[in-house]
């Protein structure tokens, strides 16, 4: 065996191996066992290998031999691990619901250091066909955040995902309700005890999470602020703050939204008195909620959107998710004539050109401009109103 060249702790090793090939090698630590562990690298002359040897050692010190030790699974699992400290609980079950689904199965063994473009690109096609495109980038998106942070930690130099574009998604169809569809719904729900909720958010466009996050507080006068948002985070209702700084906000009611809310809170109130001690739990009892289970626990979204469809299928109208309402509300200010700027301030949008893209200028300044009026809107409703 050819003799090692010494140098300097931490310089590695140069020698010509019995062949003539020049060989360089670096100390990486030890392992599990105690035993040394090192990294190789050969070439024809001894300035070719010194150069590759310089190399090794550059990664070395910058974690990138490291990381061909650990997996991707086993890196992803790190990061969730500090990314939960950072953003909100649902963020992560999102982020984790992703690594464990999509990401982890297609590359979750390959090494950290080892991963390619070629593997991502491979990967997203893949999901695409398995799981839809917007799935796909969103898995993609996750990777690359993940990629990111890796660089930062000195785990690697580049971040593949970086050389992967996002695949084209085809905008859904969007289904809005007529007016008179929007009637008919009103009409079979009336008699339901989410009426309100329903109500609620076609007039003032509020998310499913802000309508479910919302207090009795958090109503008076001729407006409710919201403050919240219902999540669900490891399958179970929590209150956080809503999705954006925007998302904070003051919204104008009409004079048929307050009645409403007035008849709703009414029989809540008489169902609490029937349920006694036992109503909201104790976890929900003192946070006074406007939508409520028939027990005053915070309502789950899967029996929100269970009453919604069947109720639509009651109806006869068209099937639309409950976030569409969101898009009808727009539709109706606009018909209404509100201004870009002050529909984005009442449902939350951050940049009002996301909301309509050819409305620019604020017109009208006050805010009980964006208070909507059913009657307004659907005279139609109104019409069919006995005398």
């Amino acid at each position: 065996m050819a003799k090692r060249r010494r140098r300097a702790k931490g310089d590695g090793a140069l020698f010509q191996r019995k062949d003539g090939r020049w060989q360089g090698e670096v100390f990486l630590g030890y392992d599990g066992e105690g035993k040394p562990r090192y990294k190789a690298v050969t070439a024809k002359t001894q300035a070719a290998c010194r150069e590759k040897l310089e190399q090794l050692k550059k990664q070395r010190d910058a974690g990138i031999l490291q990381a061909d030790k650990l997996t991707m699974t086993g890196y992803l699992e790190r990061w969730l691990e500090t990314k939960a400290r950072q953003v909100k609980p649902r963020t992560v079950e999102i982020y984790r619901d992703a690594v464990a689904r999509c990401i982890a199965p297609l590359i979750g063994r390959t090494p950290l250091g080892k991963l390619t473009a070629l593997q991502v690109q491979t990967m997203v096609g893949e999901l695409a066909d398995q799981v839809g495109v917007r799935t796909a980038n969103i898995c993609r998106t996750v990777l690359y955040s993940a990629l990111k942070q890796a660089i930062r930690w000195q785990l690697v130099m580049v971040n593949p995902v970086e050389a992967v574009d996002p695949l084209k998604e085809t905008p859904r169809e969007m289904t809005l309700w007529a007016p008179h569809e929007v009637v008919r719904f009103l009409e079979v729900a009336a008699s339901h005890r989410l009426y309100a909720l329903f109500y609620l958010v076609i007039l003032t466009g509020l998310r499913r999470g802000e309508a479910l996050g919302l207090c009795w507080q958090d109503v008076h006068g001729d407006s409710l602020m919201v403050r919240r948002s219902l999540t669900l985070v490891d399958g179970k209702p929590v209150l956080s703050p809503p999705k954006t700084a925007k998302g904070v906000r003051r919204v104008a009611l009409s004079s048929d939204a307050l009645s409403v809310l007035d008849e709703h809170r009414a029989r809540q109130q008489a169902l609490r008195e029937f349920v006694g001690e036992a109503w909201g739990g104790s976890r929900w009892r003192d946070v006074d909620l406007v939508f409520t289970s028939e027990l005053g626990t915070a309502l789950h979204p899967r029996n929100l959107e269970r009453s919604w469809y069947a109720l639509q299928e009651k109806a006869g109208v068209p099937r639309v998710r409950l976030h569409d309402l969101r898009h009808l509300n727009v539709s109706l200010r606009r018909k209404q004539g509100q201004d870009a700027k002050l529909i984005a301030d009442q449902v939350g949008h951050t940049n009002p050109a996301f909301t309509m893209r050819l409305y620019t200028h604020l017109f009208d300044d006050d805010r009980r401009a964006a208070a909507l009026s059913m009657t307004d809107l659907l005279p139609a409703r109104a019409s069919s109103e006995p005398n």
